[in-house]
């Protein structure tokens, strides 16, 4: 506790640093045999160099106050056969999505805060909107968000993962975040080995040496070896994605914030018809970079 105390006091005298920025995560979960995969990958991208924590909500009607203490450690018990290191936090709310937006504000204690959000998709309609709500709190809050949907059995061929695909879109700063997601997956143990690869889709075959300049210029300024290429599809961008990624193991997308002027059921639209078009693809992972730090910065440490 002495070093404890003494080093959060510490932490909340110093400036946030790129290069010293490590995925202090809160994983969303629900429960955590239901969506393990949250966990898993939440536990990778840390690996032993930033805070994981792992949330669930419960409703009044499915626990009283007095068996908070038990479902917690229930859960904590199951983490623990599992082998991640992790807090654990269980809070109660009148539903969901209340309970998530609470748990956005208020958990942490001083400086030692979640920067990054891990959320799993959701395959009801009615409930995007919902989900828009807590992307639109997070952006808010200046963290950010990872919103994750795995792979379907039917996609899953092989437990060694081989590929892992950036997509960037060269117009917001989600890049460089997702290049330092990609990054820290490929240097744990879970992902050694893994290909990782920057990509771009162009329109006009004009188009295609540019970007293809642009990408490399962005690795090498970022210091980090991936592999680059940019793909040329005329008709629809979005397919040219899906059809170039469909056998990567995870591929990263960026996730456009709300605009001022858009409802929350508008975003939870766009959200619905993004994560249904990328249904082709082993398991996706949509980027928002909300922080107000420079991702590509992190290599130079």
């Amino acid at each position: 506790m002495f070093l404890a105390r003494y080093s959060i006091y510490k932490l909340d005298n110093l400036e946030v640093d790129a290069e010293t920025w490590r995925p202090n995560i809160l994983v969303l979960s629900g429960s955590p045999t239901t969506r393990w995969h949250l966990i898993e990958l939440a536990a990778a991208l840390t690996h032993g160099k930033g805070f994981l924590a792992i949330a669930t909500i419960v409703k009044p009607n499915s626990a009283e106050e007095k068996r908070l203490h038990s479902i917690k450690a229930t859960i904590k018990d199951y983490i623990k056969k599992k082998n991640v290191p992790a807090l654990t936090e269980v809070k109660i709310a009148p539903n969901v999505p209340e309970g998530i937006d609470s748990m956005i504000r208020t958990y942490g204690v001083g400086p030692i805060i979640p920067n990054t959000f891990v959320i799993g998709d959701t395959t009801e309609k009615e409930d995007y909107t919902a989900l828009a709500q807590n992307i639109k709190t997070i952006q808010l809050q200046k963290r950010n968000v990872i919103v994750i949907r795995m792979a379907s059995e039917k996609q899953k061929k092989s437990t060694r993962k081989k590929n892992i695909d950036v997509w960037w879109g060269r117009e917001r700063k989600n890049a460089g975040l997702m290049l330092a997601l990609g990054y820290m997956l490929q240097t744990s143990p879970e992902w050694a080995g893994v290909q990782l690869n920057l990509k771009s889709v162009v329109n006009k075959e004009s188009e295609q040496e540019l970007a293809e300049k642009y990408l490399q210029q962005y690795l090498s300024d970022s210091r980090i070896k991936a592999n680059s290429s940019v793909i040329l599809s005329e008709k629809d961008p979005f397919d040219g994605i899906v059809q170039s990624s469909r056998n990567s193991d995870l591929v990263f997308l960026g996730l456009r914030p709300p605009n001022d002027d858009e409802t929350t059921e508008d975003y939870g639209k766009y959200l619905h018809t993004l994560f249904k078009r990328s249904h082709n693809v082993r398991a996706a992972a949509f980027i928002m970079a909300c922080e107000d730090i420079k991702f590509t910065e992190i290599f130079h440490s």
